[in-house]
């Protein structure tokens, strides 16, 4: 009888601490029954626990084991409780946003432009210091755009969401039409856009770098 008594005072523990994670979960301090990384054993151990206090969570315990079994044999890493739909949506932004930097730059529209970066934003072009902040990118981009008119293409593009960061690694075709009449001056190249999920759930370029394929 001491050993039964002792086994539910065991599982009484249990199931206070799996009421404490689910209870902390829901204030987004911990994940827990939601999968964030690989869930490991934890989590699922207090569901098997909590599936013999509660037969009705027992489908919880299945579907996860489920999903955690599909996520390894399909080789991929395990999403934080996002859908596909979700993070396509996501890569459907920042090609939109990407298109407008292109329009914009192009347009030799500093605003425009701006208007993609975030406010901390850094870009690294090619044989000069990092431009950082919008004051610097703006003060930039009226320099560049006062020596010349350009026309840029992607020719490629592959974005990666993962949570509010976004890597879009991109190539590219230009044209470069310079003030002092040279021109017109062709280029071939590849870049990396880093972008950041805003407070407002905008997608904003946070950093920017770029290079020719050409030798000088």
């Amino acid at each position: 009888m001491r050993y039964v008594l002792v086994g539910f005072a065991v599982l009484g523990v249990l199931y206070t601490i799996h009421r404490i994670a689910v209870w902390a979960e829901g204030r987004g301090w911990i994940y827990y029954l939601k999968k964030q990384g690989s869930s490991g054993a934890l989590g699922n151990a207090f569901l098997e626990v909590q599936a013999m206090i509660e037969p009705s969570a027992k489908h919880v315990l299945e579907e996860r084991l489920i999903e955690d079994l599909e996520a390894e044999e399909a080789g991929d890493p395990p999403d934080p409780g996002r859908s596909s739909a979700d993070v396509e949506a996501d890569r459907e932004a920042i090609r939109k946003t990407t298109a407008e930097l292109l329009t914009a730059v192009n347009a030799s529209d500093v605003d425009r432009v701006l208007g993609v970066w975030a406010e901390d934003g850094v870009l690294m072009p090619p044989n000069h210091p990092s431009v950082q902040g919008r004051a610097a990118l703006q003060q930039y981009f009226r320099d560049l755009f006062s020596r010349g008119r350009f026309t840029f293409q992607f020719t490629s593009s592959d974005i990666e969401v993962v949570a509010d960061a976004a890597f879009e690694r991109v190539s590219y075709t230009g044209v470069a039409w310079l003030a002092n009449g040279a021109g017109p001056i062709e280029d071939v190249g590849k870049g990396l856009h880093l972008y950041r999920r805003e407070a407002d759930g905008s997608w904003k370029l946070y950093c920017d770098i770029w290079n020719s394929d050409r030798s000088q």
